[in-house]
């Protein structure tokens, strides 16, 4: 696997995963920043992202995360990721397998599609 660490989207990825800083998930994002997923197309701010990443994650500890696949084009960035870690209500270990493809904006990830997928794990 190749180092990602300047990627715009797995410095996201780290800070919500393994950081858990609100303050640095936030300059990650741009403002508005737009989600899509299963519930619907989000705008929010970038304190909002998150506030909504740190309490969806508040019952996790992150250990590690994998960069399968990563690939830009233009101003978009596809990727396949597997983020190992503790479900801290059960001390279950636990991965969560994420395809995403996001759009970059000035360094940031401005809007981004993703599916998730828990006790996945396609090594």
């Amino acid at each position: 696997m190749t180092n990602h660490a300047d990627n715009p989207i797995v410095r996201l990825w780290n800070a919500a995963w393994l950081v858990r800083d609100p303050d640095t998930l936030a300059t990650l994002v741009a403002d508005p920043y737009v989600r899509h997923g299963r519930e619907g197309t989000t705008r929010m701010s970038p304190t909002e992202f998150a506030d909504q990443v740190v309490k969806a994650l508040s019952h996790l500890k992150g250990t590690e995360l994998l960069v399968d696949d990563l690939a830009t084009v233009g101003d978009m960035v596809y990727g396949r990721v597997r983020m190992r870690g503790i479900d801290l209500d059960t001390g279950s270990p636990m991965t969560i397998s994420w395809l995403g493809h996001f759009r970059i904006e000035s360094g940031v990830v401005a809007e981004s599609w993703m599916l998730h997928q828990t006790d996945l794990d396609w090594e």
